[in-house]
């Protein structure tokens, strides 16, 4: 699939040829009318977008994806926009626009089950805080992830925030 092929470029860092392949999807799955798949690419987009530094274009992909999500229900579609989204305030340095956008996604992720992305969201929020300097709220939601990890076997979420603990009291 194109969308695929995008992803096979995006991996190699090859980012302008996942563009176009990712675009090329795009208006593909527009045409038919698959909204499900639509958010994907956009996802996809804004985070190719967010690798080279282009913000804008990122915000864009990830706050299209993200209404498109809403429009039909796709729980799962919005809380991977919303915390693709908090990853690109963060790198902005816009801490209060990341913890929301955070906070929201965590929150989806916990409603669906989604136990995984739910852990990923939480450590990313801890690293946010830190970034804050909101150092006893960073070391809460990184025992979270981590309790969260380990409740679902995740070794690698669980070592990279058991780092980032270790981090803080340092």
């Amino acid at each position: 699939s194109l969308c695929g092929l995008g992803i096979v470029y995006e991996a190699k860092g090859e980012y302008r040829k996942a563009i176009e392949y990712q675009n090329r999807s795009l208006r593909v799955v527009q045409n038919v009318g698959d909204r499900f798949r639509e958010v994907k690419v956009l996802n996809s987009l804004g985070m190719i977008y967010f690798n080279l530094g282009e913000n804008e274009n990122s915000l864009l992909s990830h706050e299209k994806s993200i209404v498109i999500a809403k429009q039909i229900g796709d729980k799962r579609g919005e809380a991977i926009g919303l915390g693709n989204l908090a990853s690109l305030y963060a790198s902005e340095g816009n801490y209060h626009k990341a913890i929301t956008s955070y906070l929201q996604s965590i929150q989806i992720s916990e409603e669906l089950g989604d136990l995984r992305n739910k852990s990923i969201h939480l450590g990313n929020l801890g690293n946010v805080y830190k970034l804050d300097g909101k150092h006893s709220k960073a070391i809460k939601v990184y025992e979270d992830s981590i309790d969260t990890a380990k409740e679902i076997g995740d070794k690698r979420t669980e070592g990279v925030y058991l780092g980032n603990l270790g981090d803080i009291y340092c």
